[in-house]
Parts: structure tokens; C-alpha cells; sequence
């Protein structure tokens, strides 16, 4: 999501901008790819509860939707966490 700013007027570059903006704006933490290699993608934790998973990716639906739609990017669809 490069070029995306956020509601607090931050500029997300980086998939580690990205996963700092999730923790702060919805509470999900999650690992940048550039962690392990695979930048621009992140990783969640997969070891929890059904519930606790679609929780996380409503949060981060929610999040992707307060971003504009511009400089060409597209939306993440979620639809695979359920």
C-alpha cells in the first residue's frame, strides 16, 4: 500500500509502515515481510481461535477502508479468512 495516507496524515511506504498503522489504528499486530524476506506482504498469527481470527481480519478490513483509493492501488480482499 505504498503511497496511501493514512487518516493521521502518515504516509504508509513501507510494509512496516503498514503493519505499525494496523497496530495503532485496530490493535492488530502483525509481522512486516521484509522481516523474512517477502516484502511487501505480512503475516498474522494463524494459532488462535476462528473467532479471534475473523475479529483480526474485520480490524484490518476496516483499516484498508479508512485508507483512500488512489495512485492506482486496490483494496485487500479478506474474503480468504473466512
Amino acid at each position: 500500500m505504498p503511497g496511501k495516507i493514512t487518516p493521521e496524515s502518515r504516509t504508509i511506504e513501507t510494509d512496516l509502515d503498514f503493519v505499525i498503522y494496523l497496530l495503532e489504528s485496530v490493535g492488530v499486530a502483525s509481522i512486516h515481510g521484509a522481516a523474512y524476506g517477502m516484502e511487501p506482504h505480512i503475516s498474522i498469527s494463524t494459532a488462535t481461535s476462528m473467532e479471534v481470527l475473523e475479529d483480526g481480519c474485520d480490524r484490518i478490513e476496516a483499516a484498508c477502508k479508512d485508507l483512500p483509493e488512489s495512485n492506482g492501488w486496490r483494496r485487500v480482499n479478506l474474503q480468504t479468512c473466512r
